[in-house]
């Protein structure tokens, strides 16, 4: 299996791997399948990764290695909203379908009620890559760090942490996501890092929306300063 392997995304450090393009996963999947279905998966991969950023925005820098078996998800993102705006909205198991495209749903199965944890359920959608089921603890430092891991499901490892840091003031917040997470099933590994690199860019973007215009709805409903 090759080892630190790293694409890019919209000019920056890329995203997303699990396996490495070589090595028993890789052969499994070239075993007899239709050179039909081969060119589409090959084809699919090239749009992904030549695909363009969402919007006119500057993509999040988020960049991916691969080594002995797993990925190594890295990611950073300024937000023009407060921390505690970002935060609300980024530990919100109800938005998670919302701001993750890849993901079916989310469900709280069990919560502190003092609120330092809780233990959730997700399920991505089936798109080349079939869905797959997780179960992760996550552990809460209001409104600093989440700190999350499996605990059952599809994944054999998924770990990681997500860290929200103000500037400007307090103004404004930049938010570092780093995972080390291994494939659910046997993939070449430029598949999979390109359509993981798609996804967590969108995720991305996808808060930082979300938690703009919450920030702006706040402002307009706040009381003007004399």
């Amino acid at each position: 299996m090759a080892a630190d392997q790293t694409e890019s995304a919209a000019s920056k450090p890329s995203q997303g791997a699990y396996l490495s393009s070589s090595g028993p996963a890789a052969r499994e999947l070239s075993m007899p399948t239709s050179r039909r279905t081969a060119a589409a998966v090959v084809g699919t991969a090239l749009a992904l990764a030549t695909a363009p950023a969402l919007a006119a925005e500057p993509a999040p820098t988020v960049t991916v290695t691969s080594e002995g078996g797993a990925g190594f998800i890295k990611a950073v993102e300024d937000i023009d909203a407060p921390r505690q705006t970002v935060w609300d909205i980024m530990v919100d198991c109800a938005r998670v379908p919302k701001m993750m495209a890849s993901v079916k749903y989310c469900r709280v199965l069990q919560r502190d009620p003092a609120g330092r944890w809780d233990i959730r359920e997700q399920v991505t959608q089936a798109t080349i890559l079939p869905g797959a089921r997780v179960v992760m603890r996550s552990d809460y430092d209001a409104p600093h760090t989440v700190e999350f891991h499996r605990t059952d499901g599809d994944f054999r490892i998924l770990e990681g942490e997500w860290r929200l840091e103000p500037i400007d003031g307090g103004m404004r917040t930049r938010l570092f996501y780093q995972t080390r997470v291994s494939s659910p099933v046997p993939a070449p590994g430029f598949l999979v890092r390109a359509l993981l690199r798609k996804d967590m860019t969108e995720s991305l973007q996808n808060l930082r929306t979300t938690s703009e215009a919450a920030a702006r709805t706040q402002a307009a409903s706040s009381p003007a300063r004399p």
